[in-house]
């Protein structure tokens, strides 16, 4: 886990240049959102810090499709821009091995504020995205946002979508060949240039190892760190690992290196859109 100090850095370079984005650019549309203009992303945004903001200081969990009304279109630009600003200092001030929850119950404040990290980065990524060349994600922030897609979100898939990893049935390929699930089948995911550091330092003695073993069954999937070799691995830094987990990126991409089934990577990207 990247130190809160670190993330925290993180977050008020994104905020910034997301302020920097001219009035005149916001109804851009975000090609890596679709049906989304600057505008909305920073609706969405503001929505997200907003019940962030509620939850770090005490307040219940609450999906955020049940949350309550907040400003749209235009008006929603300088209210997110705000809000942002209320976020960073929030979690500032907040204590992270505070208790909060989230949608499976109590965790520490810490949660959060990494969530608030990756949600804020990818999305600063996107709306740069749709007006040029964005600035690169830091490979750390890279890094952490993929080992968050690993151990927090992918648990959360509903069976039947290991299944469909491991049979084929969208690709009409793998499995059994009678629409039964094979497995275990493996992933190994290399960040190359974070140097086994996980505490945004470079000195190589973080708790994060910048590689993982994705291990598929058809009812789960579990998650460990270190060198492996599997059915598929994939080598790249950890920001295009990053754009890469999250379907910013693509294994064709110059800067990605795939070794092994690429049939059953292309499943698990595809399965695993969040």
């Amino acid at each position: 886990m990247i130190l809160p100090a670190r993330l925290l850095d993180s977050l008020h370079a994104d905020l910034t240049r997301l302020a920097a984005i001219p009035d005149e650019q916001l109804a851009t549309p975000v090609p890596t959102c679709p049906g989304w203009t600057i505008t909305d992303l920073l609706a969405h945004l503001g929505r997200v810090h907003h019940r962030a903001i509620a939850l770090l200081s005490g307040a219940p969990f609450v999906f955020l499709d049940a949350w309550e009304p907040t400003p749209e279109g235009p008006d929603a630009v300088a209210w997110s821009r705000d809000v942002g600003a209320r976020l960073e200092a929030t979690a500032r001030r907040v204590d992270p091995t505070s208790v909060t929850h989230n949608w499976a119950g109590a965790v520490p404040a810490s949660f959060w504020i990494r969530r608030m990290v990756q949600e804020t980065s990818l999305h600063r990524w996107d709306a740069q995205r749709a007006l040029g060349t964005p600035a690169p994600i830091d490979a750390d922030i890279g890094a952490d946002g993929v080992d968050e897609l690993l151990t927090v979100f992918l648990p959360m898939l509903p069976a039947e979508r290991f299944a469909e990893i491991l049979s084929g049935t969208d690709a009409g390929t793998g499995g059994h060949g009678d629409g039964t699930a094979a497995g275990p089948r493996t992933l190994h995911l290399h960040a190359t240039d974070t140097d086994g550091d996980g505490d945004g330092d470079g000195d190589g003695d973080g708790d994060g190892d910048g590689e993982w073993m994705i291990t598929l069954t058809p009812l789960a999937a579990s998650v460990t760190t270190g060198h492996g070799q599997g059915d598929v691995a994939v080598r790249a830094g950890g920001a295009t690992l990053d754009l890469l987990v999250w379907n910013r990126a693509t294994p064709d991409d110059e800067d990605v290196e795939c070794f092994g089934d690429g049939d059953l990577l292309a499943r698990f990207l595809a399965a695993t859109r969040f």
